[in-house]
Formats: structure tokens, sequence, C-alpha cells
């Protein structure tokens, strides 16, 4: 297992962008290896210490992609104000 899936965000075309798409495939595929993990070691009896260690490792980059999701996105400047502006444009569009 590769830590490089975790290292680097999946970005957007968009500059400042996280993908969350992308972010939310490798977090998917991160808990289909966790719950394959599970399984091996309770079905086929994989030893514990070996079952501890990539369990933790597994756990470490599920957190790690979950902050992701977290941290703070680009904002829009004037956000209120060009929201009103829009608001104001559609309720009077035959004005304009």
């Amino acid at each position: 297992m590769s830590d490089n899936n975790v290292s680097k965000p999946v970005y957007s075309d968009r500059p400042g962008m996280v993908n969350s798409v992308g972010l939310s495939r490798q977090l998917a595929d991160l808990k289909k290896k966790k719950k394959a993990l599970q399984e091996r070691y309770a079905i086929e009896g994989l030893q514990r210490d070996l079952y501890d260690k990539f369990l933790a490792k597994l756990d470490t980059q599920i957190t790690a992609l979950r902050e992701q999701f977290e941290e703070p996105r680009t904002e829009i400047p004037n956000l209120k104000n060009s929201l009103d502006k829009a608001i104001d444009f559609s309720q009077n569009v035959s004005k304009y």
C-alpha cells in the first residue's frame, strides 16, 4: 500500500478548488481496502500484528482524506452582494 494517493489532494481544473469527487473515490477505495483487510483477518487468519499495522495505516489515510474534505474552500468575494443582485435581477427580469 502506498501513501501517494493520500498525500496529494485531487484538484479540479479551477485553481484552489479540491475535487470532492476524486476525494470521495479515494475514500471509498480506502474503505474497501479496510473491509478486505478485516475480512482477511477474520476469515483467513491474518496475523494480528500485520492486521494492526495495516489497519492503523488505512485509518491514518482515511483520516487524512476526511480532513481534506473539511479544509476551507476558496471563498467568493462579495458573495452576499452577488446573491442579492442575482435575486433582484431574477425577480425583476421583465424590467431588464
